[in-house]
């Protein structure tokens, strides 16, 4: 990796989930910071300016939406791309994250790594 590698970060509470795709990542080039938690991911984001974040939902201390919300408030994270991806398929979930310009709704129970390396590359190419 060099220092142009573009920064991603994974906010995701399930470990090896966030482990792996983390290391294929990075594999593929780009820098990865990971949050577990929504709290974390915030703030991560906020200091970090990655160039893309990927939001898992449901997580302690914060939800995913609630992280993305955080971050649409902030004239930096206004314009950040965001890919939710989680297990939950909520019909006003999804509403609500077209409202905050959410670039992506994954079900992480119908993509793979390689999937989800794809939606990654489509605003991050590298």
């Amino acid at each position: 990796m060099t220092a142009q590698s573009p920064t991603l970060l994974l906010v995701d509470d399930d470990e090896l989930l966030r482990t792996s795709l983390a290391t294929m990542l990075e594999a593929a080039g780009y820098t990865v910071h990971t949050a577990s938690d929504g709290d974390e991911g915030a703030a991560k984001a906020l200091e970090l300016h990655p160039a893309l974040v990927m939001v898992d939902y449901q997580m302690p201390r914060m939800n995913g939406l609630e992280a993305i919300k955080q971050l649409r408030a902030d004239p930096w994270g206004a314009t950040v791309p965001i890919i939710f991806a989680t297990n939950v398929y909520d019909i006003n979930i999804i509403n609500t994250l077209l409202s905050l310009n959410v670039g992506d709704y994954l079900l992480k129970n119908d993509v793979t790594l390689d999937d989800i390396q794809a939606q990654i590359r489509k605003y991050v190419p590298i």
